[in-house]
């Protein structure tokens, strides 16, 4: 998942229920972790990062959630991984967020796993919530 334009969320109403991942770091200066609601770097209106998960958990009525830290994957660096997940009990709706601290407009590595790439770890996500 990648930002979210403002303008997108005024009548949209997922068609089906869906898993979402977002991998984001907070220090990230491309696309913004608080967003760019005044449009201020001309790209257009989008969300906050936080503001993307509340809109997909109110929308896909997720009623459970629970908040992760992993394990430092850059110790020299003091990178934290937190990972905060929704989901719903009746069947496979879930969404995840993999908050970086002070990372930036980069593809990490790994996220949560030193072993699992991201890659590898979002198409884990998909596989296990694709339709039957």
């Amino acid at each position: 998942m990648g930002c979210v334009m403002s303008a997108w969320t005024n009548d949209f109403a997922p068609p089906a229920r869906a898993a979402v991942m977002e991998v984001h770091g907070t220090g990230d200066q491309i696309t913004l972790w608080a967003g760019d609601p005044t449009n201020r770097a001309g790209w257009g209106a989008y969300l906050g990062t936080e503001a993307v998960m509340d809109f997909w958990v109110r929308k896909l009525a997720l009623e459970k959630s629970d908040t992760t830290e992993l394990p430092k994957l850059q110790p020299q660096k003091n990178a934290r991984i937190r990972l905060r997940r929704w989901w719903a009990t009746a069947d496979l709706a879930e969404v995840r967020l993999y908050e970086i601290q002070d990372a930036g407009h980069r593809w990490p590595g790994n996220v949560g796993n030193p072993e699992i790439s991201t890659a590898a770890e979002i198409w884990h996500f998909f596989q296990r919530h694709r339709p039957p």
